[in-house]
């Protein structure tokens, strides 16, 4: 069951770094992707439940891409490339301390 955790946490920030990763690449055209695939004021717990997940899977790189969008457009893709890099090696450093602890 530990491994388990710990692959589904591992997959989880995974998927994250590859979706930041290529909003770095294509940025306007994933950011409307992801606006599409998501549902604006959800009003059953379905489409509530499904946003969660979307959020959970790929939310950290459209946040943060969002927030950088009063840059120049170069100036952002700098800042975003830095965020993505810093952002993969904390998630090394949190995968290597969960392996640590035993789980």
């Amino acid at each position: 069951m530990k491994e388990f955790l710990v692959y589904t946490a591992v997959s989880i920030l995974a998927t994250q770094l590859v979706f930041g990763s290529i909003i770095l690449l294509i940025g306007s055209h994933m950011m409307n992707f992801y606006e599409k695939i998501t549902f604006y004021k959800p009003g059953s717990a379905g489409k509530k439940a499904y946003n969660i997940i979307i959020v959970l899977l790929f939310g950290a790189g459209y946040y943060l891409y969002d927030k950088l969008y009063k840059f120049h457009w170069m100036l952002r893709k700098f800042l975003f490339a830095l965020v993505i890099f810093t952002i993969a090696i904390i998630h090394v450093i949190t995968i290597y301390v969960l392996t640590e602890i035993g789980y």
